[in-house]
């Protein structure tokens, strides 16, 4: 594990077994976690590798946990957050992405798989 989690910057964990904050699938690799920030647009979030099967399962836990969240679908284009290793959030539009979310508001959850990059990632926001 490189950093922690009270820097303003992601830390990195290489397996998800380490990752201290959520239950990830067993495939899961190369963990990029960011904090809230204040007045920050993407919220709490964390993104990691794992194989489309594992993610589907552990988005139906998500769903336990949250019964607020959609049903998983599939969106062709999708607009959504990257967190990069240099301590940025950038934003991409995946081709492909399974997704359940929750919006209300200027509030929302979402859990998204994006099929290209093999790399899931979930994230909230709240006034």
């Amino acid at each position: 594990m490189v950093g922690t989690i009270e820097e303003n910057r992601p830390t990195y964990y290489e397996n998800g077994a380490d990752f201290p904050l959520d239950d990830l699938p067993p495939s899961a690799r190369n963990v990029h976690f960011r904090k809230h920030l204040p007045f920050d647009p993407w919220g709490r979030s964390y993104e990691f590798d794992c194989t489309e099967n594992d993610f589907l399962t552990w988005a139906s836990k998500k769903r336990e946990e949250h019964p607020e969240l959609s049903p998983i679908r599939t969106e062709l284009t999708y607009g959504m957050p990257v967190i990069l290793k240099n301590a940025t959030v950038d934003s991409i539009v995946a081709r492909e992405v399974l997704i359940s979310d929750w919006t209300y508001t200027d509030q929302g959850l979402y859990v998204v798989y994006d099929r290209d990059r093999g790399r899931a990632i979930t994230w909230s926001h709240s006034r």
